[in-house]
């Protein structure tokens, strides 16, 4: 699956469901998710035998490489830190997926205000070398 595909929303019907009633639809949302997740909620998907991320990771998003990653993970702050890795890893495979394209005004609004700033530091050049000659 390709980068772009593995940062999107999944179906509604594979939404990650968390035992705190919270809902995951993508890997942006699970980061949030785990950051902000109690131990309690973390330790009823993530025990001995058990990794519900790893398993959704692979089976509802797509991304086997993930869960590879994270299915033997037992604690929270390095599971965060994986996923973070992986999702910097899926934005380099596509710069473009995150970075907006500038509007037209937005774009011509910069450029016009540096056109601006290089006339007035020509004037000014200009008055300083006049008054030296």
């Amino acid at each position: 699956m390709k980068g772009l595909d593995l940062l999107s929303d999944v179906n509604d019907s594979e939404t990650f469901r968390l035992k705190d009633g919270g809902t995951v639809r993508n890997l942006g949302e699970l980061l949030a998710a785990l950051k902000n997740m109690s131990a309690d909620v973390f330790s009823h998907h993530v025990s001995e035998g058990r990794n519900d991320f790893a398993s959704w990771l692979k089976y509802s998003v797509g991304d086997g490489i993930l869960a590879d990653r994270v299915i033997n993970v037992k604690r929270q702050d390095q599971m965060f830190r994986l996923l973070h890795q992986r999702i910097g890893e899926l934005k380099a495979e596509n710069p473009t997926s995150s970075e907006e394209p500038k509007s037209m005004v937005a774009f011509v609004k910069e450029e016009f205000v540096d056109f601006l700033l290089g006339l007035v530091i020509g004037f000014i050049i200009g008055l300083v070398v006049k008054t030296l000659v």
